[in-house]
């Protein structure tokens, strides 16, 4: 045979061995000849202030996402409080929580066996944030104009309530009146229940009074500024689902000895558990003026002993961990001050968190009680929306923990 004929026997050999390989090789798995893994994410960037959405690309089936402590993740919809969070099953989206104090770039880890890939990711900063000190100081110009003297049993407190259950619903939350009558007095409590995907019957309960005493006209700082806070902080936790229900309430009663929260906790349905209660009473004064924002836990019934380690945890981790506030901005600390509506859970061994501003008050259940001075004390209307802020972020943080079992996290570590 010529060099020629050979040449061209094997070029045809060849080209017979590539078409029939061609045609049999989506039928074949060759062991060890596995698709090589990768990960990709886009776009990689978040917005401070808000949950971003990023999309991923990946042949992997399960893997782990970490990420910086100070960032929270959603697995279906539903926070995690965990900086790792395992995903059993191949993801088209990946959401962080970015809290509205990031700056600079933070990193996202992906890690599934000897395979690693890490990415940077870019903070944009904080437009369109889900927690508002316009829409704060919106709520707050109404309640105390256009409901002013809401004194319990007065005529303002329904016109109010139906303001309050209004905002409530429009939130997309399940909403009632509860209304009952003590000391010939009507006592209208507003309620939207938040209701929980995985343990419904399992509730966090937050809860503000927005009643006011006969003494004061508009109650701005006592007690306006509360029950905007329940309002704002139902704003932002209803964007996401959670596992437990979260019942935001609107007491009336509060001035007269605690009348509505006691009715609540007297009623709570027997097949129901209250996990934990946060308060709002006279909020707004605080960080970052110059005064501080106390955070009480309670009860607090032996000086010796911390009884509520979890809501202290919960309560540092968010402040100086997550938005990383200064320490001189805030009081974390357990206390026995029951002179709101935190007092009213104690005995159905409910722990508390009791938020508050400045105590020493010019207006304090007097007339000089409105917007005009809380402006004045804050250091200007800017200043006071700042104010509102730190607590709904505080807040809506703390919620997001109790929900998702943190203290859990933090014993396992």
């Amino acid at each position: 045979m010529s060099k020629a004929l050979k040449i061209g026997s094997v070029l045809i050999t060849i080209i017979l061995i590539s078409l029939l390989w061609n045609f049999l090789a989506p039928g074949l798995s060759l062991s060890g000849n596995q698709e090589k893994p990768y990960f990709h994410l886009a776009p990689l960037s978040a917005t401070a202030g808000q949950v971003s959405t990023i999309q991923l690309d990946t042949n992997l089936e399960s893997f782990e996402v970490i990420v910086p402590d100070n960032i929270l993740m959603a697995e279906e919809g539903v926070i995690s409080a965990n900086s790792t969070v395992t995903f059993e099953k191949s993801k088209t989206i990946l959401q962080v929580l970015v809290p509205p104090t990031a700056e600079g770039p933070f990193p996202i880890l992906v890690k599934k066996g000897s395979f690693e890939a890490s990415f940077e990711i870019q903070v944009k900063g904080a437009t369109g944030s889900m927690v508002s000190g316009d829409e704060y100081y919106d709520h707050m110009r109404t309640i105390t104009t256009m409901y002013a003297k809401r004194s319990t049993g007065y005529p303002h407190m329904s016109q109010a309530a139906g303001y309050l259950e209004d905002q409530l619903s429009g939130f997309g939350l399940e909403t009632e009146q509860v209304r009952f009558t003590q000391e010939g007095r009507e006592v209208i409590n507003v309620l939207g229940y938040h209701w929980g995907t995985v343990r419904p019957h399992e509730w966090i309960v937050l809860g503000g009074h927005y009643d006011i005493k006969e003494k004061t006209i508009e109650g701005a700082y006592d007690n306006a500024a509360g029950a905007v806070a329940v309002l704002e902080i139902a704003r932002a936790v209803s964007q996401m689902q959670t596992d437990r229900t979260i019942v935001f309430c609107l007491w009336s009663g509060e001035e007269q000895g605690l009348w509505g929260s006691s009715h609540f906790v007297e009623n709570i349905p027997e097949n129901v558990t209250v996990k934990s209660y946060l308060n709002y009473d006279m909020v707004g004064l605080n960080w970052p003026q110059v005064y501080q924002l106390n955070v009480l836990v309670g009860p607090d019934e032996n000086e010796n002993e911390i009884e509520n380690q979890e809501l202290l945890n919960i309560s540092s981790r968010v402040i100086f961990d997550i938005l990383r506030y200064p320490q001189i901005g805030f009081d974390v600390k357990e206390t026995g001050e029951g002179s709101s509506d935190q007092a009213s859970f104690w005995p159905a061994g409910v722990p508390t968190i009791y938020y508050a501003g400045l105590i020493v008050y010019p207006g304090y259940h007097n007339k000089v009680d409105d917007l005009a001075t809380m402006e004045v004390m804050a250091g200007g209307r800017e200043r006071l929306k700042e104010g509102f802020e730190t607590v709904v972020w505080v807040s809506y943080y703390t919620t997001l923990l109790l929900d998702g079992d943190e203290y859990v996290r933090q014993k396992e570590i």
